[in-house]
């Protein structure tokens, strides 16, 4: 008996998503997807909630939380309906093995957790940034545990969305260095989508993005699952809140290009860093990978 995340779709609309090429099956995705977001934003809009809650949180936090908890329940249920209900495979097709799976992510969480911090040590001892040093209170310890918390939620939906449904997807195709890099733009492209997005300013942590999102994918290809890239993006995310929320670091803005600004990885230290850990692990597995 055949195992679907949800109940099938109707046959014909079942034997058309199988027949089409894998790029009408993403184009088919994104539009349910933009649909499902177009009705949770006119939803919240109609309860009086302002669309610029998404990129004011300061004025409307709650707001936000709100836009962002709908756009990645649409995000996750269309494409588990597109995956086990369009397309009937399980679920384990885009995770990998379960076995092993919690050990491989821990390892790799603390990869990202030191490649971040030697990033952002970098930057202090450079003086790209400086250094605030945030209040030794609980506050400051619970701010820990949110982010680390976020950080494995963020990227356990964006690895099953991205390194998962995606790259599967568009590997259909046996192009998987295409596949790679296809499911690395459309993963750094959807974190600016909003309406105030400034084209020069989100340049380089959208490459800083690309150049993460690939080696993600490289990961998950290499090991065949998707633990060892979980574990990385959750450890470079919560890093990364912790440090935002608890405003620790200071950017000067003369070093922005090596810094990222705020954003470390779209920084050429960030990106330095990406890239060394892609080549210490294609160094380290020099037998190749599965398929």
């Amino acid at each position: 008996m055949r195992r679907v995340l949800l109940p099938c779709a109707p046959a014909r609309l079942q034997a058309w998503y199988r027949r089409v090429s894998p790029g009408c099956r993403l184009g088919a995705w994104l539009a349910c997807v933009g649909v499902a977001w177009l009705a949770w934003g006119g939803a919240l809009g109609a309860a009086g909630v302002p669309l610029e809650a998404l990129w004011h949180p300061d004025r409307h936090p709650w707001g936000q939380r709100l836009f962002l908890a709908g756009a990645y329940a649409a995000l996750l249920g269309t494409t588990a309906w597109c995956w086990g209900g369009l397309q009937g495979r399980p679920l384990v097709a885009l995770t990998g093995p379960l076995e092993g799976g919690a050990g491989q992510a821990a390892r790799w969480f603390l990869v990202g957790l030191g490649s971040l911090a030697l990033v952002e040590g970098l930057t202090l001892a450079l003086g790209l940034a400086r250094w605030r040093g945030p209040a030794q209170s609980l506050a400051a310890w619970t701010v820990w545990g949110e982010a680390v918390l976020a950080a494995w939620l963020f990227a356990a939906s964006e690895e099953l969305v991205f390194r998962g449904f995606v790259l599967h997807t568009l590997g259909d195709t046996g192009a998987w260095g295409r596949a790679v890099w296809g499911s690395a733009v459309s993963y750094a492209s959807v974190h600016f989508l909003r309406l105030n997005v400034d084209l020069r300013a989100v340049a380089l942590p959208w490459l800083g993005l690309v150049l993460a999102g690939g080696l993600f994918g490289w990961l998950t290809r290499r090991t065949g699952s998707l633990w060892a890239a979980l574990g990385l993006h959750a450890g470079w995310v919560a890093l990364f809140l912790a440090c935002d929320r608890l405003r620790c670091l200071d950017p000067v803005p003369a070093g922005r290009l090596w810094s990222g600004g705020g954003y470390p990885l779209g920084g050429g230290l960030g990106m330095a860093a990406v890239l060394a850990l892609w080549g210490l692990t294609a160094w380290a597995w020099r037998r190749p990978g599965p398929g």
